[in-house]
């Protein structure tokens, strides 16, 4: 999958999403904000973390005041439900940590609810993990 499969808009809502390995954020420094968030590090290999950026389509302004659930499918295996925190080293984003099946296509779907929406915005992504 290209980059361009990891943003969608949708009802006015631009969606980033992004994965970086557990191990990468093991190697920054200790004390490090990275190295604490939601509730720190899985130990075990396999992990990833995942962060979703939202903005305002038309303000391009960050969105802070959301609640996001990842719905996270391995096809065939199993599906996992996670909130997604706030993160406060980036304005917009909601992070938390995911174990994909490697060498499968994983279909993350998320829910993003904002304070005072009548309805939940729901976007879909594949994403092929090594």
């Amino acid at each position: 999958a290209g980059a361009a499969a990891l943003y969608k808009s949708v009802d006015g809502i631009e969606i980033y999403v992004g994965f970086v390995p557990a191990q990468k954020l093991r190697a920054l420094p200790e004390g490090s904000p990275e190295r604490a968030m939601h509730g720190g590090i899985p130990k075990g290999s396999g992990y990833y973390h995942i962060n979703v950026s939202l903005f305002d389509e038309k303000s391009r302004a960050p969105i802070n005041d959301a609640q996001v659930r990842m719905q996270f499918h391995l096809p065939g295996l199993t599906t996992v439900t996670t909130e997604l925190e706030p993160m406060v080293i980036a304005a917009g984003s909601y992070g938390n940590y995911m174990k994909p099946q490697p060498k499968v296509t994983s279909v993350i779907t998320l829910r993003i609810q904002r304070p005072g929406a009548t309805r939940t915005v729901e976007a879909r992504f594949e994403h092929w993990f090594e």
